[in-house]
């Protein structure tokens, strides 16, 4: 048994039924999905189901086209950009996760109510809530697509980066780049104008990410990880079992009759694989940060001494574990606040957030 599995049976959760109505709310089912075609999850976050389910709407002339989130080039930085995607080469290169924050409302909103047809919508939990608050644009749209989220990042952290990819190039201009592909925790990719590619693990960035450090201010006060205003919430699933699997899976969870249709449709027309699974299945594979995720109750409690004055709206029981967790995530949200203090972030040694990390998952991991 490996040191990753006997973890998780040390810090197995129980899932009441209590406990998944407040994480996930109203839900039909729950599935392990992966796109069939090899060349669909092949730079997909996880398993390129989301992309599969897309390309299944759209061809069978259920939706008129997708409403996706693309990793942009703009003058050679990374920026979060909202396309309504109505082709299948469109979806392909809208694969991959975006780690870096969008303006969903002032950018999507627009192209949704201006496109003519169906849509299907793919964003982050916060965003699908907004537009439910766009009570107009609900005839437009066929179905609702949430991505699990723990939090989004500002752009400092992705132009620290690509800026020491392009040093490592020498110079030449960034022409693309995808923040997290392959297998498990997978690699980031950056190509250059003069067909340099360099790849690198994702954890050069996502040590930064997981710790908190340029978190996005509004995900301090966000309790909704899966999706509650979504028709299908898909994401990562991170239980050491399959990490030797050869095919990585996109957990998924049926939300309603749109949601369960769309994943039918893309299995008969032999886009996606899937498998149906218990809740708990879907939830020991984000055991860590759904929990902490939703957790508002800490972050109050924890922001009291910093300065931090953060909504209490779950009024969950605060753990000293979680406030303890809470309390270093607000501090590494607040310490990348200034230039001065991100700077000094970025100037920390590795090994030492890298322990930092181990006692942040440590204490997200006690039940």
């Amino acid at each position: 048994m490996s040191l990753a599995s006997m973890a998780e049976r040390l810090t197995r959760r129980t899932w009441t039924d209590e406990i998944v109505d407040a994480y996930v709310g109203p839900f039909v089912s729950a599935h392990l999905a992966h796109a069939v075609a090899a060349s669909v999850r092949e730079d997909a976050a996880s398993g390129g189901a989301v992309t599969a389910i897309l390309v299944a709407l759209l061809d069978a002339d259920r939706v008129d086209g997708a409403l996706v989130c693309v990793s942009a080039i703009e003058d050679g930085r990374v920026r979060a950009r909202y396309r309504i995607a109505t082709t299948r080469n469109e979806l392909l290169a809208a694969r991959g996760s975006t780690y870096v924050l969008g303006a969903f409302v002032a950018e999507a909103l627009p192209l949704i109510e201006a496109f003519e047809g169906r849509l299907a919508v793919v964003g982050l939990p916060c965003e699908l809530t907004a537009l439910a608050r766009h009570t107009g644009l609900a005839e437009k749209v066929a179905v609702r697509i949430a991505l699990f989220c723990g939090h989004a990042t500002t752009s400092e952290l992705v132009d620290h980066t690509t800026a020491r990819l392009t040093q490592r190039a020498n110079g030449a201009k960034l022409t693309s780049f995808r923040f997290r592909i392959g297998h498990w925790r997978g690699m980031t990719r950056a190509g250059f104008d003069d067909g340099t590619v360099i790849e690198q693990p994702f954890s050069a960035y996502g040590l930064y990410q997981n710790l908190y450090y340029f978190a996005a201010k509004k995900c301090m006060f966000c309790g909704d990880h899966f999706g509650y205003d979504s028709d299908l919430s898909a994401g990562d699933i991170w239980s050491a079992k399959y990490k030797s699997d050869p095919i990585k899976h996109t957990a998924l969870i049926v939300k309603t009759q749109a949601g369960a249709d769309a994943i039918a449709l893309a299995e008969q027309r032999g886009e996606c694989e899937v498998v149906r699974v218990d809740i708990g299945e879907v939830l020991d594979g984000q055991r860590r940060i759904a929990p902490f995720h939703y957790n508002v109750s800490a972050r109050a409690q924890a922001g009291v001494g910093l300065g931090l004055k953060i909504p209490d709206r779950v009024g969950a029981h605060v753990r000293w574990h979680e406030r303890a967790a809470a309390r270093i995530a607000l501090q590494d949200f607040l310490a990348t606040q200034s230039p001065e203090g991100a700077a000094a972030v970025l100037r920390t040694d590795r090994r030492v957030l890298k322990l930092k990390l181990l006692l942040l998952k440590g204490l997200e991991s006690l039940s």
